[in-house]
């Protein structure tokens, strides 16, 4: 851009001089204004507009290949329809896809994911080469014919409103029953009840003892310098004596599990992908959520899995996480009595 202007500068200087000059007092207006000069003098033709040298020739390049009226509308034609096909193979091939589901209910989420995705894609992929087919077919021709203005009809844009409306109920009803499912409805009365705690930036996780009962909380006693995280006064309170608090989430494969999520201090988010559940944790605020693990999730990963804070909770957001460890209902009962004995 600074090149083009001293050009033009340099030029109107010289043409400026070149000039005959008349004297001052014989009525004469003297030179012509600059202005006449800048508005009257052609441009190199690779230097258009404020455009750079670099940004002339690679304009002049594309105009050389594609036309300079109207032909860079297939270009713009090609790029809609190559992103289109793109993105429909990188879907196709579950490039970047869902990790494995350990989940009863794992399946019914991937199926409602699955539905709306092919139903978007129909709707992606025809807008895409329909706004191709367009930008090519309404391409300038040269001929010097204005473009129109369409204003459309009332009852298309009804008949598309109504279209689009049926279809997010639609899925919004089919996402409502799955979603009913895991936090409308009850756990089974076998279910093993786990309290799960959030607080920047660190999870615990709390099971009663052998009376099944949780002990109450004391806010004013919680200390994480004593390793009191939540507060318990095992000396006074009965129900707490058994509770057994740990860092990590430990559950068997195949038996019901009811967490009980709460925060300690700000909004925080549990979120396990394989497990397909994402729970906002809220201040003040008990959330139940059920679910059961498959016995597959044991050959995953060795029945380990990371828990993340999917909520921005501060600073240190970033190191807030913990792990899920599936076992067998034997081997759970092994860990537990371990981290009962650690208390």
């Amino acid at each position: 851009m600074a090149t083009c202007r001293a050009w033009r500068v340099t030029r109107i200087r010289r043409a400026a001089r070149a000039l005959p000059r008349t004297g001052r007092g014989s009525g004469s207006a003297g030179p012509l204004p600059l202005v006449f000069f800048a508005q009257h003098l052609p441009s190199p033709p690779s230097l258009w507009s404020d455009k750079s040298p670099l940004e002339g020739a690679i304009a002049g390049g594309f105009g050389a290949a594609f036309g300079d009226k109207g032909h860079m509308a297939l270009l713009l034609a090609l790029v809609l329809a190559a992103i289109t096909a793109v993105t429909v193979a990188l879907l196709g091939m579950h490039v970047w896809w869902f990790p494995p589901d350990i989940a009863v209910h794992g399946p019914a989420i991937d199926h409602l994911f699955s539905v709306t995705f092919i139903i978007t894609g129909v709707i992606f992929v025809a807008a895409q080469l329909g706004l191709a087919y367009l930008v090519w077919a309404h391409r300038s021709r040269g001929d010097g014919r204005r473009a129109v203005y369409s204003r459309g009809r009332d009852s298309i844009e009804i008949l598309w409103l109504a279209a689009a409306a049926i279809l997010f109920i639609g899925l919004e009803f089919m996402g409502y029953q799955t979603w009913a499912r895991m936090h409308y409805t009850g756990s089974e009365p076998q279910a093993l009840r786990i309290e799960v705690w959030g607080e920047q930036f660190a999870w615990f996780f709390r099971y009663p003892g052998p009376d099944g009962r949780f002990g109450p909380v004391h806010p004013a006693q919680m200390d994480d310098s004593t390793g009191n995280y939540l507060g318990l006064d095992r000396r006074h309170d009965p129900a707490s004596k058994d509770d057994i608090v740990t860092a990590t989430l430990g559950i068997p494969a195949g038996r019901p599990v009811e967490l009980i999520l709460r925060s300690k201090d700000v909004i925080h988010s549990f979120f396990v992908p394989e497990l397909r559940i994402k729970q906002d944790l809220v201040p003040g605020m008990e959330m139940p959520i059920h679910f059961t693990a498959t016995e597959q999730s044991l050959q995953e990963d060795g029945g380990r899995y990371e828990i993340v804070c999917a909520q921005l909770c501060g600073m240190g957001h970033y190191r807030m996480r913990a792990f899920l460890q599936i076992m067998t209902e034997k081997n759970f009962e092994k860990w537990l009595q371990q981290q009962a004995a650690m208390q």
